[in-house]
C-alpha cells in the first residue's frame, strides 16, 4: 500500500493526540448550542434575518474552533496550537497541498454539485445557510463580514475541528483510511444538506488527505478557503 507511506504524519497524529472522541462530541454540542443562541435574543429577528443567520453561523464556528483549544490547554495541559497542526508553512507543501489541492477540490465540487442538482428532484434541493446570508448581504459592510467569515473563519474553524481534532481521535481506534473516510463522512453529514452531501464528502476526503500527508492545518485551511472562494465566484456568476 504505497499510498499509506505518503502519510508520514498520520501515525504521529494518532499516537500523540491526548484527547478522546468524547471531547470531540462535546465540541460538536458546544458549536450547535452557540449557533442556537441568536434567535433567543429579543429583537434579533426584527432587526433582520441577515444578522440572525450571520451571528448563528459565527457562534457555531467560534464554538467549533475554540472548544478544542480550550480542552487541550485546560484539561490536558497540552501545547494547543502545534498539537493541532498550526505549524510554520513550507513553500512546497503550501503550494501543492493548499493551493493546488484547493483548486482541484473546487473543480470537483463544481462538477459534483451540478451532477447532484441534475439528479435530485427540486424538492430535495436545499440552500445552505451561507447562501441565505449572501442573498441578504445588501450593504458593503455585510458583504465584507460574510467574506471574512467564509474565507477565513469558517475554513479555520471547520478544519480545526474535523481534521485536527476529530481525525487524530479516530486514528487512535482506526487505521488511516477508515479514519479518513469516517471523518469525511461526518463532515458531510453535519452540514445537513442532501444535495451537497457528495461534494462535501469528497471535499472532506481531500482536506483529510492533505492533513494526513503534511500534518499542517494551515494547508487544509488554505485549500478550504479556495474551495469557499470558488463557490462564491460561481454564486456571483450565476
Amino acid at each position: 500500500m504505497k499510498i499509506i507511506t505518503a502519510f508520514p504524519s498520520s501515525h504521529i497524529q494518532g499516537q500523540s493526540a491526548p484527547w478522546r472522541l468524547t471531547d470531540v462530541i462535546f465540541s460538536f454540542f458546544i458549536g450547535l448550542f452557540l449557533s442556537s443562541l441568536p434567535p433567543l435574543f429579543p429583537g434579533t429577528e426584527a432587526e433582520g434575518a441577515f444578522w440572525c443567520e450571520f451571528f448563528s453561523l459565527f457562534l457555531q464556528i467560534a464554538g467549533l474552533a475554540f472548544t478544542p483549544v480550550f480542552l487541550l490547554r485546560k484539561l490536558y495541559s497540552f501545547r494547543a496550537l502545534p498539537s493541532l497542526g498550526f505549524l510554520p508553512p513550507e513553500k512546497a507543501g503550501l503550494f501543492h497541498g493548499g493551493i493546488l489541492g484547493g483548486l482541484l477540490l473546487s473543480l470537483l465540487n463544481i462538477l459534483l454539485s451540478s451532477l447532484m442538482l441534475w439528479i435530485l428532484p427540486e424538492s430535495l434541493s436545499q440552500e445552505q445557510s451561507v447562501l441565505l446570508i449572501l442573498d441578504q448581504a445588501n450593504t458593503p459592510l455585510k458583504m465584507f463580514l460574510v467574506f471574512i467569515q467564509l474565507l477565513i473563519l469558517a475554513p479555520l474553524g471547520e478544519e480545526l475541528l474535523f481534521r485536527a481534532f476529530l481525525y487524530p481521535a479516530l486514528l487512535k481506534r482506526l487505521k488511516i483510511w477508515p479514519a479518513i473516510l469516517l471523518s469525511s463522512l461526518i463532515f458531510a453529514a453535519l452540514h445537513l444538506n442532501l444535495a451537497a452531501f457528495l461534494p462535501l464528502f469528497i471535499g472532506g476526503l481531500g482536506f483529510n488527505i492533505i492533513y494526513a500527508r503534511w500534518g499542517n492545518l494551515l494547508y487544509c485551511a488554505v485549500a478550504h478557503a479556495i474551495w469557499n472562494g470558488v463557490s462564491l465566484l460561481v454564486y456571483f456568476l450565476s
